[in-house]
This record gives C-alpha cells, sequence and structure tokens, in this order.
C-alpha cells in the first residue's frame, strides 16, 4: 500500500476496502507486530512480514 500523509497502513487499508471490499493485502513492516497489525489483519489483511526482507 501506498499510504497518503498523516495517516498509517491500517487506516490506508480501511480506506481500501471501503471502495474494494474484500481487498487483501500483505503487511510489511520494520516495527514488531502491533496492535495496528492485528487491527489490519481482522479486516481481512493477510500475513506479516517483518523487514528488512530478503527476496
Amino acid at each position: 500500500m501506498i499510504m497518503d500523509p498523516g495517516i498509517n497502513g491500517r487506516e490506508t487499508y480501511e480506506k481500501i476496502i471501503e471502495i474494494h471490499p474484500g481487498q487483501k493485502a500483505v503487511i510489511v513492516s520494520g516495527f514488531s507486530e502491533t496492535d495496528e497489525m492485528k487491527a489490519a489483519q481482522k479486516l481481512g489483511a493477510g500475513e506479516y512480514i517483518k523487514k528488512p526482507l530478503t527476496l
């Protein structure tokens, strides 16, 4: 997801699912798992991947 200035990833995902219900997402963050990430997963986001990652 590309986030608008001033909102976090969960808020961005909420805006996306308003437009496209059922849209899935993968959470990629440099932070440890947080309540915000858990809330996004409850909304329908998929897995959580911690940065840095190696492809």
